[in-house]
């Protein structure tokens, strides 16, 4: 990874408090597999005061911005390596049909691999515009409803691939194989109690396996104790309920790990792209409050490839 990468992903204040999600999701990253260099680069986007504050305490770079999301994402690999080298958009899945090509693959806004070109920047364009074919759906199904349709196969020429819950996995779909999980997603939960449960249960599930003699780990059949709180019988998904976002950026390339949850964000994610791709971008980011005392720990949007001391 490049020393210019910068990770993002977003906060509220019901994920701050202390020993919950954000907690959790920053010891992932200490004890994930050569995950921790990532936290150089980590700039939490916390999305109202209080969540500011809880970042400033646990973490070096933070950023305001006032939008809706959360973060429920588990590091225990780093990811790259699982990526399709040929594909303009990857995207985790609840459920994966066994291929990454098979358009029944069910999408799940929890982790994004996206490379910055022209045919990226049109997606997001008809992706964004397509919330007013489908005015009543959140972003998530608005992208199953038209990852098919001829505009982005035919005319954007888009390659969309989808990545396998082997190494991408949730609660809806395990990864089994604890020697190959990359991410591990609490998907498929309602209710943010349940989430953080079962979140701590897979952070002590991976201490567990990780505490094995080598010899043990390689073949051992140790396997993830959950879904325990977060059962599938008590799942009931809802419209309008999001998942969790971040990006990272680096160059020509943005990943996204993570739902794009609001028209501001998917716009925002636009101005990434054309800021990648050469374009300026000269508007102060959503958000940003120029009148605060913090303002000067802020960094601008179009400064995002200077705003972490490498």
């Amino acid at each position: 990874m490049k020393n210019n990468t910068v990770v993002l992903t977003t906060l509220n204040s019901a994920w701050v408090t202390p020993n919950s999600v954000l907690d959790l999701f920053l010891t992932s990253f200490k004890l994930g597999n050569g995950t921790r260099r990532f936290l150089r680069h980590l700039v939490i986007i916390a999305l109202d005061e209080k969540a500011y504050n809880r970042c400033r305490i646990v973490h070096r770079h933070c950023f305001a911005l006032r939008t809706h999301g959360d973060a429920d994402i588990l590091w225990f690999r780093d990811p790259f390596t699982r990526f399709i080298p040929d594909a303009d958009f990857q995207i985790a899945c609840d459920y994966y049909k066994g291929s990454s090509d098979d358009m029944e693959n069910n999408p799940n806004g929890g982790f994004y691999y996206v490379k910055s070109n022209n045919r990226t920047i049109e997606f997001y364009r008809f992706w964004f515009s397509s919330r007013e074919t489908y005015p009543k759906h959140h972003d998530q199904a608005v992208l199953d409803k038209i990852k098919s349709h001829p505009y982005i196969s035919e005319k954007i020429r888009l390659r969309i691939k989808f990545l396998d819950t082997a190494y991408f996995g949730g609660l809806c779909e395990l990864s089994k194989d604890l020697n190959q999980v990359c991410t591990m997603h609490a998907n498929c939960c309602y209710g943010m109690l349940n989430k953080l449960n079962d979140m701590k249960i897979m952070l002590q599930d991976w201490r567990t396996f990780n505490s094995l003699p080598l010899k043990h780990r390689n073949v051992s059949i140790f396997t993830w104790r959950v879904p325990r709180f977060c059962r599938k019988s008590d799942i009931e998904p809802k419209q309008g309920l999001c998942n969790s976002h971040g990006m990272r950026i680096s160059h020509s390339h943005v990943w996204l790990a993570g739902n794009l949850i609001s028209d501001n964000v998917l716009l925002l994610i636009v101005d990434f792209f054309r800021y990648i791709t050469g374009n300026v971008i000269t508007s102060i980011p959503l958000g940003y409050n120029a009148n605060t005392s913090d303002a000067g720990d802020i960094p601008m949007f179009n400064k995002v490839g200077s705003c972490i001391d490498v």
